[in-house]
């Protein structure tokens, strides 16, 4: 028993060992693909993450051939993965600076650069081509055939195919845009049919096999929003099916895995986008007292699916989100004093506290009530300039505000009654 327990914890620490090696490596590849080597040449830089992609390849073969260590060897063809999408980022652009669509005049088309396309010799670019080609299909189908063997036809096209889309020599908002909706809705629709008819797919290098499908997506829409300008409908778009991605991929069966709760943060932080850029949108045609509340609702909504799939936590979550809303309408009333504001106040709090009965969470019910009470009072001294107990309407309105009082109460003691004869019976 002393033995397997020594072994379990030499396991784990081994796993956090692995998992911190890979995320180091990860960092570096981003900051060669963000930053560069500034003294070496686009063709030099390309070379070394060939090399780079060919060395993890090789390390994952000799780690389960040599030292029969089979989890290690996973890891570095994870990476090898990984280093692919680099390299592909990489040559696309290289490609950027042969062709560019960027300096064309209205209609699309390609238009060779002639400035750039001097420094390339034809033996150069051919050269190029062949070590990329020679390089990463290889490691792509080895990669592949390690972590989904069954899978492994599919997901290397698949792959190669989204990989490509990364070389694709445009930086216009709405062309990069189609290319990335592409690159996120092939691999997005064959991700939800495998997970239902595969059972490789279960496995946690099953799940890392379909991740790396985005990969190509996440490159290309980091590009969108650092590099290149995109345009908020654009945005909101992309942003709008990644979420919606993401959901379908947590509404697979992933119980027993690590992936749902990561999911769930990716997903919340996906919808923040797409509550800013919905925002966004909408505020040349919103009043700028409705504004605020309606981006807490917004990030309510995130916060409170995020925590859906949760049975632990879910209740904190609920609260959380009634929370972010709540703070979001005080927010408002703090800097609007306006009717508008007063209204969109009570219709929020209202709102929260349907969703808190919904939802069957007394906490939420206090808040949302508490957002409407705030949201009145806010008001009272504005209100009180006009309250005259001699005036007909003021009088009407108090007198339909008691009935009301006292259709509730009624209400609520013929419910008691009636629950305790039931009970006595």
């Amino acid at each position: 028993m002393t033995t397997y327990i020594e072994q379990l914890k030499r396991t784990s620490f081994a796993g956090v060992l692995r998992t911190l090696g890979a995320l180091v490596i990860v960092a570096g590849l981003c900051s060669h693909l963000l930053q560069g080597w500034s003294a070496w040449g686009d063709l030099s830089r390309l070379y070394v993450l060939l090399g780079v992609t060919a060395a993890f390849a090789f390390t994952g073969f000799a780690v389960s051939g040599w030292l029969r260590e089979q989890k290690g060897a996973r890891v570095f063809v994870s990476l090898g993965l990984v280093a692919v999408v680099a390299s592909m980022t990489t040559l696309g652009g290289l490609l950027e600076e042969i062709f560019s669509w960027s300096q064309l005049p209205v209609g699309g088309g390609w238009q060779v650069d002639a400035l750039a396309l001097q420094s390339y010799l034809p033996g150069q670019l051919g050269v190029m081509f062949s070590v990329a080609l020679l390089t990463l299909v290889p490691v792509t189908w080895m990669a592949f055939r390690v972590l989904a063997r069954p899978q492994v036809k599919q997901l290397s096209l698949l792959f190669a195919v989204c990989s490509l889309l990364i070389c694709i020599p445009a930086r216009d908002s709405w062309p990069l845009g189609l290319t990335i909706l592409i690159s996120l809705m092939l691999p997005g629709y064959y991700a939800v049919r495998a997970c239902k008819n595969h059972v490789v797919f279960a496995t946690l290098e099953g799940r890392f096999a379909l991740l790396s499908l985005f990969f190509p997506a996440l490159v290309m829409l980091a590009r969108l929003f650092w590099l290149y300008e995109a345009d908020e409908l654009l945005s909101w778009m992309l942003l709008t099916i990644s979420f919606v991605g993401v959901h379908l991929l947590r509404l697979q069966d992933m119980s027993n895995t690590v992936y749902r709760p990561v999911l769930s943060a990716v997903g919340f932080a996906v919808f923040s986008g797409v509550a800013m850029t919905t925002v966004s949108l909408l505020e040349p045609l919103l009043a700028g007292e409705v504004i605020l509340p309606l981006a807490g609702v917004l990030i309510g909504f995130g916060c409170f699916w995020s925590g859906m799939p949760h049975p632990r936590v879910r209740f904190g979550f609920e609260v959380l989100a009634s929370l972010f809303t709540a703070i979001a309408v005080f927010t408002n009333l703090l800097f609007n004093d306006g009717w508008l504001a007063v209204a969109s106040g009570v219709f929020v709090g209202l709102l929260i506290s349907l969703c808190g009965r919904r939802l069957a969470n007394p906490s939420v019910i206090v808040v949302g009530t508490g957002v409407v009470l705030g949201s009145v009072i806010s008001q009272l001294p504005e209100l009180g300039r006009y309250i005259d107990f001699t005036h007909w309407i003021t009088l009407g309105v108090l007198g339909m505000s008691l009935l009301g009082v006292a259709v509730y109460v009624e209400k609520r003691q013929s419910r008691s009654v009636a629950a305790s004869a039931d009970d006595a019976s």
